[in-house]
């Protein structure tokens, strides 16, 4: 989702932010544009408008359940009917193309499985019976390219993602970013520099790869000059950059010069969390305190909070744990103006708990990142927090609450199952997945199961192909 879209829905200009998302060429940026606007008009209680919103939105099911929902809280019990019998109608249209498209994602599961055990051939002769202008195809060849690279096969991988750039420039633009961020972390810093030319459109991700890279080599200043204010975050991991290799004064003498209050805010932090993570606690703790009253000047509701957030997540890595939840209880309570009349933020306590999900796991804190996503009551934000989570098998209490929350999934929501099932194979809970794949009857699931089936147990990958070719 753009910054221009958000901005103009969290500012209340709905308008302007739907004709900016209908004409997102990516379906899936469309789908978090037109998501995040109908959130703000359910809190707003602007159901007719939400609703319709969501007849042009690829998660349509999910949102009419959510606009449903919102009228049944406030007593509309025949509006909310209304909105049940439309998705009812929605969801009885055939489905042979939607059938079509989990199959593609089951394949391109397939894909996957054989390019990171090194059968790129095999491999190729999935992707053939893949639709040319499926996204599923576009994420195979993604797919292949970086297990490309990761088995040093270079220019392979740049053949590949010319011809992905010809089927999407946007996927093949995310899939460089990957690469060089790989590249990046692995030390191959010439290697990555290589890969960035493949780029078409630069993009914060992008930017934020070449500048760390720059740093590595030495060139703090040049890399701080390059990348701008706007990346906090990515400011933060040159701070720290800096701090390990003796080159701090460089990182100074760059004199930053921010104009949003926001950005001051944001930056520290993440400069902070850099000192507390080379020891310099004190130091960090200090900027810390002054981060925090400096979030008082930040006008937008919503990056107040955001603000807030960061600092809470930085706190608890610094194990201040008390003061972390003292400060995120506080970012909840924030309140904003619409018309006269004050509302909880579109940033409600699920919402806030999510990023705080999403930072923390971002700093490897996948322990603390679980507390809240537990928390979560809504099912869709909850679904994405554990998502978030994926990939720690010592993490008490995970699994099952993947299995809890794949019981309680309400209709337009199934489509999350075979996400969590993914999620429990990142886990490497073995037991939990066959328990979720028992409860599997849609037969459209079942053939995303097997791709997922595949991932478990690479060894049957072609007799699982072979399954999903034939289908029912």
């Amino acid at each position: 989702m753009s910054f221009q879209q958000k901005f103009q829905a969290d500012a209340g200009f709905f308008e302007s932010a739907i004709e900016t998302a209908i004409f997102m060429e990516s379906s899936e940026w469309k789908f978090k544009a037109l998501n995040h606007i109908i959130e703000c008009l359910v809190v707003l209680e602007e159901f007719t408008e939400a609703l319709k919103v969501a007849k042009s939105s690829p998660g349509r099911l999910l949102n009419f359940v959510d606009i449903a929902a919102g009228f049944l809280k406030r007593g509309h019990n025949i509006e909310a009917r209304n909105v049940f019998a439309e998705m009812l109608d929605d969801e009885s249209k055939p489905k042979n193309i939607l059938q079509r498209d989990h199959k593609a994602r089951a394949l391109s599961k397939i894909v996957a499985v054989q390019a990171q055990n090194g059968r790129i051939e095999d491999a190729y002769s999935v992707i053939k019976q893949i639709k040319s202008e499926s996204y599923s195809r576009e994420e195979a060849l993604k797919e292949i390219a970086i297990a490309q690279v990761q088995s040093g096969e270079h220019n392979s991988a740049k053949i590949t993602l010319e011809e992905l750039k010809q089927s999407s420039e946007y996927t093949a633009d995310k899939t460089v970013t990957q690469i060089v961020t790989y590249l990046v972390d692995k030390g191959s810093l010439h290697d990555a520099l290589e890969f960035i030319k493949y780029i078409s459109y630069s993009n914060e991700e992008i930017r934020a790869a070449t500048a760390i890279a720059e740093a590595k080599t030495g060139k703090v200043t040049e890399a701080l000059i390059n990348l701008g204010e706007n990346a906090p975050k990515t400011i933060g991991k040159i701070a720290e950059i800096a701090l390990r290799n003796d080159l701090i004064e460089d990182f100074q003498n760059a004199k930053l010069t921010f104009w949003d209050p926001n950005n001051v805010v944001q930056t520290n932090t993440w400069i902070a969390h850099a000192y507390i993570k080379v020891g310099k606690k004190s130091e960090g703790e200090a900027m810390l305190e002054e981060a925090l009253l400096d979030s008082s000047k930040v006008e937008s509701t919503v990056d107040r909070q955001k603000a807030m957030v960061n600092i809470a997540v930085v706190l608890r890595y610094a194990g201040q744990i008390h003061t972390s939840e003292n400060i995120f209880s506080k970012a909840i309570s924030e309140q904003y103006r619409y018309k006269s009349s004050e509302f909880v933020s579109p940033y409600n306590a699920d919402g806030l708990s999510l990023k705080m999900v999403e930072e923390l796991v971002d700093i490897g804190e996948r322990v603390a990142a679980f507390e809240y996503a537990v928390q979560i009551d809504d099912v869709y934000k909850q679904a994405t927090a554990l998502l978030k989570i994926a990939g720690d098998p010592n993490l008490e209490g995970y699994s099952k609450a993947v299995l809890d929350l794949s019981e309680i999934i309400q209709i337009g929501r199934e489509g999350w199952i075979p996400e969590l099932a993914e999620a429990l194979i990142k886990s490497g809970d073995k037991e939990s997945f066959k328990q979720l794949l028992s409860s599997t009857t849609n037969i459209d699931f079942a053939y995303e199961m097997c791709g997922l089936l595949a991932m478990q147990y690479p060894e049957y990958t072609k007799e699982l192909y072979e399954v999903i070719l034939k289908g029912p």
